[in-house]
């Protein structure tokens, strides 16, 4: 009620208003985390042709991005759900096809939202994989920048993965962290063990200390 259209809080979308993308990538990379962009339903212009949008984004740093299914199925205009059924899955497809996380969530921002996703609906049935993929990717990021020196940007997935910028990197960093976060949810004992790992730790041993602990 404070942040939407007309409420004290709202802040218009102009230039000015808003850091420009890539001062936002740079300071979620400086605070340890993962650069994540947003995608409504296909319909603007910017978001017209999904490759393109997500080349983009790429290049500019972003290694993740959400996507709020429930707007683009859930309609009761039929013609409407057609297009933005279709929509999503080509940005799906071509997310797929970039090897990027994907990250599925209500907008609790909009009423009327619900609280949890139907994945069980038959438009969101091909892509649960995709979203458990894309789920285990941020918990497993998420305990490795709590448990240690373990995060995306850092000089240790440098040296483990390569440089973040190119595509084997960014594989290669996804497969971890989508690994360690498949092996959870981490009690605060195993937790524990893996804070205990020093910071030339391989991701192998990250990974078997995971499973052990």
């Amino acid at each position: 009620k404070l942040m939407k259209f007309g409420s004290p809080g709202y802040a218009a979308p102009e230039a000015g208003s808003f850091p420009r993308l890539g001062e936002a990538v740079g300071a979620v990379k400086e605070a340890g985390g993962l650069p994540t962009a947003t995608w409504l339903d296909g319909t603007s212009e910017g978001e017209a042709t999904p490759e393109e949008l997500l080349d983009f984004f790429l290049a500019q740093g972003i290694v993740a991005v959400n996507v709020i299914p429930e707007r683009n199925w859930n309609l009761p205009d039929p013609a409407e759900k057609e297009i933005k059924v279709r929509n999503l899955n080509a940005f799906l497809g071509a997310c797929r096809e970039r090897n990027l996380p994907v990250v599925a969530g209500t907008e609790m921002n909009k009423f009327g939202q619900p609280f949890v996703d139907n994945f069980q609906a038959p438009e969101l049935v091909p892509y649960v994989k995709d979203f458990l993929a894309g789920a285990f990717f941020l918990y497993g990021h998420t305990t490795a920048a709590q448990c240690g020196p373990w995060t995306y940007f850092g000089a240790w997935a440098e040296d483990a993965f390569g440089p973040a910028e190119t595509e084997e990197g960014r594989i290669r960093r996804n497969e971890f962290y989508r690994e360690l976060g498949r092996l959870g949810p981490f009690s605060a004992r195993r937790r524990e063990a893996l804070s205990r790992l020093g910071s030339e730790t391989s991701p192998q041993a990250v990974l078997a200390e995971a499973r052990k602990s």
